[in-house]
């Protein structure tokens, strides 16, 4: 007799064959409050063959028939096929069966060849209750990661020591890495040094827009040294170029080449493209990040922890951090102004000029407004979410945050004020400035609130036609401001309308671009719709070239091309990541192979850089071993000649004595002529005196051998 009350059988773990048999079994009870529970994603099957037989006893046994109750049990899991999932247990009360399981066809997202666990870079949450039902959400790069055990049902599984809903924060008692999406203990978050090396960075930035320098030509200079002027016409061209840059140093308005615009844009797109607002898109080398992180004034890492400078970093503190950066270069650029005055005025001096410090910020104002433009919208970034009948709106990059909290609709409001308006503000504002209708210093803080001076200038613009009295300080800033804004790009002339214009057009192809790698989550559609936009970029520029110097608007057009070409490099990844699929075999490597190619273009600048750098200084200390030589060369050629006179004069005094003694004996003979000569009237020749003269001067002329 066997007896089974208030017991529960939980199988863990799905095995081949039955889990539980009772053979020729006799009086076998198993009550209603015992259970039997399968794995997740396995139906229990409770087969019973239990029959009756007759048993036969001896003669001697009153009733030679009895009839026998024989219980036979048969339990078992059977795991849902290959292709479905659920997420209920097959489970049993006694030897009832409960009703109600159902395999369900796996969603997308998820993997299902042992029962279901989700893939990299997808999130499964639980939509519906009856019977459970998943949905996989796309997570940003490196949030999300498939477990590595594939029997485990889960459906949620974070990197590292990510969790919550769609693995947007750090479990408890870890921080965000400032630059990657890695997570680290509270206690480690202790990297102090990025601080005073983040304010020399900003430092050293401010400084480079403040002087402006010219860096190609320098490096030439100083590597070809050698190379001397050929003619009058190339040393006035050599002079009429320093008079330009000391102008424009001064506010002149003489034009900028346009070339560090070309650089950053290209920097600043590639970024989007490997990097995205939505981060799915391939890893690259370590260098990579690092240097568009230089030219975007925001460095991101999809896998190097390079930071943590204090504990409780989340995704939203890291941006206002990178917004952060932008408006610490804006302060160092006047924080370096102010100074300056105060040296000036402890030496007595001239007083520094605000112009180039005005042209600074707004340069770096421009060239900021990707980062801050980036940062406003990936926070604004979201994903819709069921949850039973409901729907939920939550941030994409934490997605632990409900929409809308007080601080996004204060960004919302910061995006409408600053972001959008920001293009319209380079359009009208430049041209009224270059009209004088507004101060150089009025523009700049309508860079700070572009919408409010906009509307407030469409009100009076025709109250306040030009600025008829305009100080000498104002143009030199209003002339600084404007080279920065329309130094590069064509004027306006007989047959063409000009492209002054261009920087909004600029900041336009970057907003562009922004909005759609905020709001399009998909990595392969995302990357697929913004490789068509720099396709329509690079034609649009191809048919305006809207640069002054024709080799700006070549390397301009060899850079959208090679954006062109990172945009479909990431997009051969974007697709194996947005379809869940691991690269395999030969796709993999030749992915990993066009990931090296880009890695290697974007480092091609900052290497040829380096090079050019090293040629100068190796140049520069052969330039200075020739100028040592030259300056050592008198005092060894003079020491030479002392050492050779010496001997000169011992030769010549030996000589001059031997020969002071046969020509004594000459003179006296030739003496004695002359006088009996003149004894007998007669006087010497001329042709005699000349001779003899001569022969001495020759004598005294001959050159010391």
């Amino acid at each position: 007799m066997l007896m089974i009350e208030d017991t529960i059988l939980n199988f863990t773990h799905v095995s081949e064959g039955t889990l539980l048999e009772i053979v020729d079994g006799g009086n076998v009870t198993i009550d209603y409050n015992s259970s039997m529970l399968c794995p997740v994603g396995s139906k229990l099957w409770f087969d019973n063959y239990t029959h009756g037989i007759v048993a036969t006893f001896p003669e001697n046994f009153l009733d030679r028939r009895c009839p026998l109750n024989v219980k036979i049990y048969s339990v078992y899991c059977e795991r849902c096929p290959v292709g479905f999932y659920s997420l209920q247990r097959g489970k049993a009360y006694g030897t009832r069966v409960l009703e109600g399981f159902q395999c369900l066809l796996c969603p997308f997202g998820g993997n299902c060849t042992d029962n279901i666990v989700n893939h990299d870079h997808f999130w499964g949450s639980v939509v519906k209750e009856n019977p459970p039902t998943l949905q996989f959400y796309m997570c940003p790069l490196n949030y999300c990661e498939a477990p590595k055990d594939t029997k485990s049902s889960i459906y949620d599984g974070c990197h590292g020591n990510r969790s919550g809903v769609l693995c947007g924060a750090c479990a408890e008692g870890y921080s965000e890495d400032l630059f990657s999406t890695t997570c680290r203990r509270d206690e480690d978050c202790n990297d102090y040094w990025l601080w005073p090396v983040i304010l020399i960075y900003c430092v050293a930035v401010a400084i480079f827009f403040i002087t402006d320098p010219p860096i190609v030509p320098f490096l030439v200079k100083h590597i070809f040294w050698f190379r001397r002027a050929t003619s009058e016409e190339g040393k006035s061209a050599t002079n009429e170029n320093s008079n330009e840059r000391q102008n424009s140093r001064k506010g002149a308005g003489n034009s900028r080449s346009g070339l560090l615009d070309v650089v950053f844009y290209f920097y600043q797109a590639v970024g989007l493209l490997i990097f995205g607002t939505t981060g799915q898109t391939v890893k690259s080398a370590s260098l990579t990040p690092l240097v568009k992180g230089i030219f975007n004034f925001r460095t991101h890492s999809s896998s190097i922890s390079l930071g943590c400078p204090f504990a409780g970093l989340s995704v939203i503190t890291k941006e206002l951090f990178y917004t952060f950066v932008v408006f610490t270069l804006l302060f160092c650029v006047f924080i370096i102004y102010g100074a300056r005055q105060i040296w000036a005025k402890a030496r007595s001096s001239r007083q520094p000029s605000f112009a180039p410090h005005l042209s600074a910020a707004t340069h770096i104002a421009l060239l900021g407004y990707t980062s801050l433009a980036t940062s406003a919208f990936k926070l604004l970034t979201i994903v819709m979410m069921r949850s039973g009948n409901d729907i939920e709106i939550r941030s994409f990059f934490d997605g632990n945050i409900i929409f809308f909290t007080w601080w996004q609709c204060v960004l919302l409001v910061y995006v409408i004020i600053y972001v959008i308006p920001f293009v319209g503000l380079l359009y009208w504002g430049a041209s009224w400035l270059s009209e004088k209708r507004i101060t150089a210093r009025e523009f700049f803080m309508a860079c700070v609130l572009p919408l409010p001076f906009l509307l407030y200038w469409a009100i009076w613009k025709n109250k306040r036609a030009c600025l008829y009295r305009e100080r000498s300080q104002q143009t030199e800033e209003r002339l600084a401001v404007m080279n920065v804004l329309h130094g590069p790009f064509r004027p306006p002339d007989a047959n063409q309308k000009g492209t002054l214009y261009w920087e909004s057009v600029l900041i336009a192809r970057r907003l562009i671009l922004i909005i759609i790698f905020a709001f399009i989550n998909m990595a392969s559609l995302r990357l697929l719709l913004s490789t068509i936009v720099c396709v329509v970029i690079a034609i649009h520029h191809v048919l305006y070239h809207p640069y002054k110097d024709n080799n700006v608007n070549m390397l301009e057009t060899v850079s959208l091309v090679v954006i062109i070409v990172f945009g479909l490099f990431n997009t051969v990844h974007a697709t194996f990541i947005s379809a869940g699929v691991h690269l395999r075999g030969p796709i993999k490597t030749y992915v990993n192979i066009l990931n090296w190619i880009q890695s290697i273009i974007v480092l091609l600048l900052p290497l040829a850089v380096i090079i050019a750098v090293i040629f100068a200084v190796l140049s520069q200390i052969v330039r200075a071993g020739f100028a040592a030589g030259r300056i050592s060369k008198p005092y060894f050629l003079r020491g030479r000649l002392r050492k050779n006179t010496s001997a000169i004069s011992k030769r010549k005094s030996s000589r001059l004595s031997h020969e002071e003694s046969l020509f004594g004996n000459a003179e006296v003979a030739k003496d004695n002529e002359v006088v009996r000569e003149l004894v007998e009237g007669s006087s010497p020749s001329h042709e005699d005196c000349i001779y003899h003269e001569e022969d001495l001067k020759c004598d005294e002329g001959k050159p010391e051998e």
